[in-house]
């Protein structure tokens, strides 16, 4: 995540659609879960990887990740922009990725 240049931490968020506008699952995804469920059994690891419907709710800021933040007490979640100076800061880890048409995973 180092090598990042500063115009890239934002990039894993441009271009997605924003929540009102994702499109919901549908019976035709059907068989592209079930082929990526195939992935992932073969490889063992269906308890450490998942799907997740990929959307944003606002512009992330050049300079900016997203964080997730988690609550014991309330078990909430929240997740929200912080500069990137933080991930050392705050020894912040990726848990999540996408990926892109030229074949490299984004980290979000």
């Amino acid at each position: 995540m180092e090598n990042m240049k500063d115009e890239d931490w934002a990039k894993p968020y441009k271009n997605l659609p924003y929540i009102d506008d994702v499109k919901e699952y549908t019976k035709e995804d059907e068989a592209l879960f079930k082929e990526i469920k195939e992935v992932l059994k073969k490889y063992n690891v269906l308890d450490k990887f998942g799907i997740t419907l990929l959307h944003t709710h606002f512009p992330v800021k050049k300079g900016e990740i997203m964080v997730e933040h988690y609550n014991p007490e309330d078990k909430s979640q929240l997740t929200k922009p912080h500069p990137k100076e933080d991930i050392e800061k705050l020894g912040l880890v990726p848990i999540s990725w996408r990926f892109t048409d030229n074949d490299q995973t984004d980290e979000q």
